[in-house]
């Protein structure tokens, strides 16, 4: 699947969106020794990205897989406590109505437990981040509604919300401690990161590429 997720995901990907992924990783959370940014093309970030999950690999001992399924279920660790539940039905009542974010949240839910190829992993975490990204632009405690349009997914704004993340504790309470530490490079939470910059620009980047037609 690693071969794949590069193949369908950097080198299949226009020049801005490469170049924006290119900027957010390499120095950040891929280090970078001989190349620079402004030498890099997408060949060598495809390569840096390969190279980075094979010493992830050979650091933790654990699959490429593994760290999708990681991937997967961080995200769903961060956004199902904020997704509306369905309200329980009451007797001789009728059925109450599903709120459609859960309804699109149990889409993914049912993507995520069967995933077999790099199109599903894109189909998943396009819904997941498009519910995060009501999460953190809504005041509310859950939601019920969202917007799927990937116009709505800004990788800058949902990196950001993720570094700024706590640990849970007890009963959903928040503690000081941020949920992720990407300080050292070969880690699943800085793979994380990795992984999900990686997918935003891959779902968003043919709007990139318009968005530049017309300026």
């Amino acid at each position: 699947m690693q071969k794949a997720f590069v193949q369908e995901t950097i080198l299949d990907m226009n020049t801005v969106p490469c170049d924006r992924v290119k900027d957010s990783l390499l120095g950040e959370y891929i280090p970078i020794h001989v190349i620079t940014l402004d030498t890099a093309t997408k060949y060598i970030l495809a390569e840096k990205i390969h190279d980075y999950f094979e010493k992830l690999q050979y650091k933790t001992n654990k699959k490429f897989e593994d760290y999708i399924k990681s991937f997967m279920a961080t995200l769903d660790d961060l956004i199902e406590p904020h997704i509306a539940k369905t309200p329980t039905a009451k007797k001789n009542e009728p059925v109450p109505v599903t709120p459609r974010a859960r309804k699109y949240y149990e889409k993914a839910t049912a993507i995520r437990k069967s995933l077999k190829s790099i199109s599903e992993l894109i189909d998943y975490t396009r819904l997941m981040f498009c519910l995060y990204t009501a999460i953190i632009n809504s005041d509310e405690e859950r939601i019920s509604n969202f917007d799927f349009g990937i116009n709505c997914l800004d990788p800058i704004a949902i990196e950001a919300s993720l570094k700024g993340e706590k640990e849970a504790t007890l009963f959903g309470m928040k503690n000081p401690k941020p949920r992720f530490d990407t300080s050292d490079p070969y880690t699943s939470d800085t793979c994380f990161f990795v992984i999900a910059i990686i997918m935003l620009y891959t779902i968003i980047g043919g709007s990139l590429e318009e968005d530049l037609s017309h300026e």
